[in-house]
């Protein structure tokens, strides 16, 4: 996988941590012209921006370390007119509407927190290609498929295949037929088991042009595990009784396969993920991702919007040719 690059590796940082009493010292990140104090990248859904399509461009900011900061920013047109306004929603991300034009040069300039407002690089705008935005509901996935005219008349008979995979297997395929450059999808998660689907367009030639990853969650297959013990205080080396209750979203008993860990609070802190969040989130996307357990909490309102915006940052995908 090296040879085509960090774009394809996966990565996970394994803190180790000793028993005995000791601090810790990290050493300090210094900001360079290579390496400065904020970033920001912007990812266009679906992978890239096409002239004369509309489509929505998410965004990160980031600070040294690599966590997510607020930021406000604003696009120009080489006509002096200023097409979008955006601004950070949570932990640096955000996303706004944008509609390239042909022969039109744009610029961006960027504010983080306090500082004054410095330069910024749209991703390339292509004159062809395809544009996937995609509406995830509570029971369906609706793709949103458009092209252009030049794009129409490279593939005219407007024959395309959108599929759909699940930690590498199909779930879900079916051929489309572009009319006057535009098709509509509404594909049920009911294909789909629990986690991260990626959405793949590819032409009339298997050639796949668009990726969006999304997030299926199907609250009725969750198992409720309670765990409790015969007393809240031991002595040290005392026997321990466990008892485990596995069910259903119906409160129905289940079968299940279980594993422990037991720590000591004092030295292995808690951590700000769990096995769900590992398992269907962080295993998938590539990067440090802050409070992955917060988008699994069911206390949180905003935990499907906020993730689907991690899938649309982090999460982007584009195709190297």
């Amino acid at each position: 996988m090296i040879n085509f690059g960090a774009h394809f590796i996966f990565e996970k940082e394994l803190q180790v941590q000793s028993i005995a009493d000791s601090i810790r010292v990290k050493n300090p990140v210094i900001a360079s012209a290579k390496n400065p104090l904020y970033t920001i990248q912007f990812f266009p859904e679906g992978g890239t921006l096409v002239e004369g399509i509309k489509t929505t461009i998410s965004f990160k900011a980031e600070n040294i370390e690599g966590n997510g900061v607020e930021a406000k920013g604003y696009i120009t047109s080489s006509k002096g007119d200023t097409v979008v306004q955006f601004k950070t929603s949570h932990l640096g991300m955000g996303s706004f509407a944008f509609k390239p034009d042909a022969g039109t040069a744009y610029k961006v300039k960027v504010q983080y927190k306090n500082s004054s407002y410095t330069p910024a690089e749209l991703p390339e705008i292509y004159a062809d290609g395809y544009v996937m935005n995609i509406n995830n509901l509570d029971t369906n996935i609706v793709t949103t498929i458009t092209a252009n005219a030049a794009t129409m008349a490279a593939h005219p008979s407007g024959d395309i295949l959108l599929g759909a995979k699940h930690a590498g297997r199909l779930y879900y395929k079916q051929n489309i037929t572009l009319k006057d450059g535009k098709a509509t999808v509404s594909i049920s998660k009911e294909n789909f088991p629990n986690g991260i689907a990626a959405i793949t367009l590819y032409d009339e030639k298997l050639h796949p042009h668009c990726e969006r990853l999304v997030y299926v969650e199907h609250k009725d297959q969750e198992v409720n595990v309670a765990v409790t013990t015969d007393k809240t205080i031991y002595q040290s080396k005392e026997k321990v009784v466990v008892n485990i209750t596995a069910t259903d979203a119906q409160q129905q008993p289940v079968k299940a396969a279980l594993s422990m860990a037991v720590v000591d609070e004092g030295i292995v802190k808690r951590s700000s993920t769990h096995i769900i969040s590992y398992l269907n989130l962080e295993s998938e996307i590539k990067g440090k991702i802050e409070d992955a357990a917060a988008y699994f909490d069911s206390k949180n309102d905003h935990a499907a919007e906020e993730l689907d915006l991690l899938l649309r940052t982090q999460g982007w995908r584009s195709f190297l040719w």
